[in-house]
């Protein structure tokens, strides 16, 4: 015969297995939590520092960039300005080279219209002494004509 006691010692004992059950699979519950948590914890730092990483490498990158575009755009301007230069001193050879092949051309049109000058005193003298040789011929002529009549 079964006692009421041991009845109640066997609930009681299967109470306390169940318990025990219980107890066992919430600490490993809590073990398993506890560890997944650190693991998240130390995967989320790790993440941290990488994006902290990632951030500084970032700005580095940036501030690179940015400082070889000031050095791009400084290079632009000095470029340009040498470039200005250049047309400038361009501009003020050419108008020498212009001033100076005017006053040549100038000068050798003076000295084309002084030879004009002289070729023509030339041809007037040559032309006076065409005429003075054909004169001469002519009063050559006249004094052997005039010799002839007074030498017969």
């Amino acid at each position: 015969m079964i006692r009421p006691d041991d009845i109640v010692v066997e609930q009681a004992k299967a109470n306390a297995s169940l318990w025990e059950a219980r107890l066992e699979i919430t600490e490993l519950s809590r073990i398993e939590y506890r560890d997944t948590s650190r693991r998240l914890a130390k995967s989320n730092e790790d993440l941290k520092k990488l994006q902290y990483k990632m951030e500084k490498d970032t700005m580095s990158i940036l501030s690179y960039l940015k400082k070889q575009d000031q050095e791009k755009d400084n290079m632009i301007e000095k470029l340009k300005q040498q470039l200005a230069e250049t047309k400038e001193k361009a501009q003020e050879e050419k108008e020498k080279l212009e001033q100076k092949h005017t006053t040549q051309i100038n000068e050798l049109e003076g000295q084309f219209h002084q030879k004009a000058i002289e070729i023509g005193m030339i041809q007037t003298e040559l032309k006076t002494i065409k005429q003075f040789q054909k004169r001469k011929v002519q009063v050559e002529k006249e004094l052997d004509d005039v010799s002839f009549y007074l030498g017969d």
